[in-house]
């Protein structure tokens, strides 16, 4: 990708918790994608991320929302995926950011609506059960769909607990005192 889009850039493949020394403090920004809520202590992972950024640096974080309706989607039709996650809260997500001694910027839900993250898991042709778990997630990604269109019709849609299918975080590393 960094040739396709000519940049340069170096890819670390390590224990984020046994980062080394000349990794530490050296991002402006650092970008989580559906990593802390596979930990289930939470605090200790975000602290690992914040390790990483220069003071000032930015840490966002995304992660699914498997305390609304999505989550409960995942778990009926792919308890396995399910189980994997810990289902934080919004609270317990700014929470974390905070006590990883970050200044915590926003807090919130991510788009209204999004059934088609729910993962099904992988075809199963010959199987009765996999193929009716399809036709759920086709139905409620078509209600997605339909809540979207009515956002292009009405304007934005709240993005709730319920409903929203992320929760994100934008956080700051804050500078360091100056004596």
């Amino acid at each position: 990708m960094f040739k396709r889009e000519r940049v340069a850039g170096d890819i670390y493949c390590l224990d984020i918790f046994t980062i080394p020394h000349e990794l530490k403090e050296q991002f402006d920004v650092v970008v989580s994608f559906g990593l802390i809520e596979h930990f289930t202590a939470t605090n200790e992972i975000v602290s690992a991320l914040a390790a990483l950024l220069k003071p000032g640096g930015v840490v966002i974080t995304f992660i699914p929302n498997m305390r609304g309706t999505t989550g409960l989607a995942q778990k009926i039709l792919n308890r396995e995926i399910f189980d994997i996650h810990i289902p934080l809260t919004l609270h317990q997500v700014e929470m974390a950011h905070k006590s990883a001694g970050l200044h915590v910027v926003t807090t919130t839900y991510f788009l209204s609506t999004n059934f088609g993250v729910v993962n099904i898991g992988e075809p199963n042709w010959k199987s009765l059960g996999w193929f009716i778990k399809k036709i759920v997630s086709v139905v409620m990604t078509r209600f997605s769909m339909a809540a979207w269109f009515l956002e292009r019709v009405l304007g934005k849609l709240p993005k709730t607990q319920l409903f929203s299918p992320y929760v994100n975080c934008v956080a700051v590393r804050p500078n360091k005192n100056k004596s």
